[in-house]
């Protein structure tokens, strides 16, 4: 990852219509900075399978470091550790037998909200290796399972979306790693043509890729995910590494709009919702450049 690329997703995720905290910087004066929450959900799905897709695990692998690096060179930049409160949390939804009895969930989380000093210096200088060996662990015990289950992103946006990821005076981000559909065991069902669920082999997206006006179509057939009934104003969302079926390419037009109607549904901003398709790590980075906002 060049410096050029760590500089824009740096961009992308810590600034831009958010509250500000502020530190000293001798005679230049006050400097407002962004307080960060950031969230990251990760889809260990057949995804990841290297049967499915032998490049996937490296390449979020590539782009999840370059998130962690980016959040501790935010804060090492601002020069006032002391006023730190940023959090950091990688979420698995739901976690399994492998992260809590290898205790690999205490390395999931970096919050700088509520520790002292010294506390914050220690976790500064220690985080980023922890956290990144704690997810390589993960995926690579994810990636040769006999049986994928599915990520339930659903009932987690659902039911602690609202608890993680939105929080007063901060900036909030939740950037979710996923291939755009959705699908876990225990959490499929439907209301009319609404879903819990999406999956390529799905009878409704058979009907809805010979659509001549995709948009008109899922409108008037009110198509799309079962609602949360949850409000998460103040989130921005970032999906990333959306791949339909080979056979399928119309998928992602289809991903696109039921993602982002659920979302919108949700409160959310239209211009806080930026989904990209499954690219080069570094054609990703370049395609976040359009979404800077200056502060």
């Amino acid at each position: 990852m060049t410096k050029i690329a760590s500089i824009l997703i740096l961009s992308v995720l810590f600034f831009g219509g958010c509250k500000k905290g502020e530190t000293n910087h001798g005679n230049t004066g006050i400097v407002k900075y962004t307080i960060l929450n950031l969230t990251v959900m990760l889809d260990l799905s057949d995804r990841i399978s290297p049967k499915v897709d032998g490049t996937q695990v490296q390449k979020d692998m590539g782009l999840i470091k370059q998130i962690v690096e980016s959040f501790k060179d935010q804060i090492m930049r601002r020069n006032n550790l002391p006023a730190t409160k940023d959090i950091l949390r990688i979420v698995v939804y739901p976690q399994g037998n492998y992260i809590i009895t290898n205790n690999l969930d205490k390395d999931l989380v970096v919050d700088f909200s509520s520790l002292s000093l010294n506390e914050k210096r220690e976790l500064l200088h220690n985080f980023e290796s922890s956290m990144i060996a704690a997810i390589e662990k993960i995926y690579e015990h994810a990636s040769n399972a006999k049986n994928f289950n599915g990520s339930d992103i659903f009932n987690f946006i659902k039911h602690q979306a609202v608890n993680y990821c939105v929080k007063p005076n901060y900036k909030n981000v939740l950037t979710i790693f996923s291939d755009g559909y959705m699908y876990f065991q225990n959490a499929q069902y439907n209301t009319g043509n609404r879903y819990s669920y999406m999956l390529e082999s799905s009878p409704f997206m058979s009907g809805l890729r010979n659509s001549k006006d995709l948009k008109k179509d899922i409108s008037a057939g009110n198509y799309g995910f079962v609602s949360t009934g949850v409000s998460l104003k103040g989130l921005e969302v970032i999906c990333l590494e959306f791949q339909p079926g080979k056979t399928n390419p119309i998928d992602f037009d289809i991903m696109k709009i039921f993602w982002s109607d659920w979302f919108k549904d949700m409160k959310i901003e239209e211009d806080k919702i930026h989904i990209y398709r499954s690219d080069l790590v570094s054609n990703t980075v370049a395609t976040l450049k359009s979404h800077i906002k200056a502060n």
